[in-house]
């Protein structure tokens, strides 16, 4: 308790810190017993796995490859232990080439040519839209943001298979704005690829434009993204849990837009409209229909009443950014949807 007073936050009683403490420590005993559980229950079925393949049973092809993973664990760990060791090596060499990293970037407002999107109407919005897409040569064949896949060494490869605009993989702002290591582990900016966009996951304006000052150059867009549906992305409030709140979403577009020289673009996704008084944007565990998971150009239109008129409103309202409108959806001839958004 004595450790616990010492470093008492700010604000709490002595009392407060002895009970969130408390807390802590269930909760770290709660996941020790967990981490636990599961590493039994890997040890069984390893032994399970090789206990049939040695009788001869035929296993198959996921229960091979689950056999292989647990058989070849060890030289695993092995591996990202130097992969480990190699990238502080990369990085200390960085260090050394480019001095300390520098401190977490202010915000300023960006100094643009023009009047800003807010003065402008929806057609005029729509044309910057596609003049930037054509500044950048209007690109049809995309390779699209994969987590722990589209580094810089698969996007040059993808690129010289044809890709015309690649994007970065998906990265937490807050990370990148405050961590030498995860920019450098994340981030390399390459000549050869261009036109790229780097995208961003996060709830704070300031942290979104502190990351996004430190690729500015280095990239031709910033995407927020108000896609990602995974539990992940709810337990840290970003990717698709934000649609249900547009306030938000303009908030942090029209911060974005008015602070940094690049264009902002957001990306989104369709769901289906929830029941009255129901909790959530329709996305998978937030109380809405674990189905209505459809992407750009499935749904039907209709789940696009509020998430498209708040990245419409932050186009046209924010300050002098370059946000790329994205106008309300149109029924195609097919029945399906089309969109003029440029994500």
């Amino acid at each position: 308790c004595a450790d616990v007073l010492m470093d008492m936050p700010p604000g709490l009683t002595g009392t407060q810190s002895v009970e969130r403490a408390t807390a802590d420590a269930a909760g770290s005993s709660e996941n020790a017993d967990l981490v636990a559980g599961r590493a039994a229950q890997r040890a069984a079925q390893a032994k399970d796995l090789a206990e049939r393949a040695s009788r001869g049973e035929t296993l198959s092809k996921g229960e091979r490859k689950r056999l292989n993973k647990f058989e070849h664990e060890d030289e695993r760990k092995e591996n990202r232990k130097r992969e480990k060791q190699r990238r502080k090596l990369v990085r200390d060499a960085q260090v050394s080439a480019q001095g300390p990293a520098t401190s977490f970037p202010l915000a300023t407002p960006a100094v643009r040519d023009g009047p800003p999107l807010s003065h402008l109407p929806s057609a005029a919005r729509h044309a910057r839209a596609w003049e930037f897409w054509r500044r950048i040569g209007s690109p049809t064949r995309i390779l699209a943001p994969m987590v722990n896949q589209s580094e810089l060494a698969f996007r040059l490869l993808a690129r010289r298979h044809g890709a015309q605009l690649t994007y970065t993989p998906m990265l937490n702002s807050t990370q990148f704005a405050m961590s030498q290591t995860y920019r450098q582990d994340n981030f390399d900016a390459h000549a050869e690829d261009r036109p790229l966009v780097v995208q961003f996951c996060g709830d704070d304006p300031a942290t979104l434009i502190a990351a996004a000052r430190m690729v500015e150059g280095k990239c031709d867009a910033i995407e927020l993204n108000c896609g990602c549906p995974q539990a992940i992305a709810r337990r840290g409030h970003y990717g698709a849990f934000l649609l249900d709140e547009p306030d938000l979403i303009v908030s942090i577009v029209e911060q974005l837009t008015g602070s940094v020289s690049t264009p902002v673009m957001v990306k989104m996704r369709v769901v289906k409209p929830r029941a009255e008084g129901q909790a959530g944007a329709g996305l998978p565990g937030s109380g809405g229909d674990s189905g209505a998971d459809e992407c750009a150009g499935e749904g039907d239109g209709r789940g696009l009443a509020a998430t498209d008129s708040t990245v419409t409103a932050a186009a046209g309202t924010a300050a002098d950014g370059e946000a790329l409108d994205a106008p309300a959806a149109r029924q195609s001839e097919g029945g399906g949807t089309s969109f003029e958004t440029l994500d």
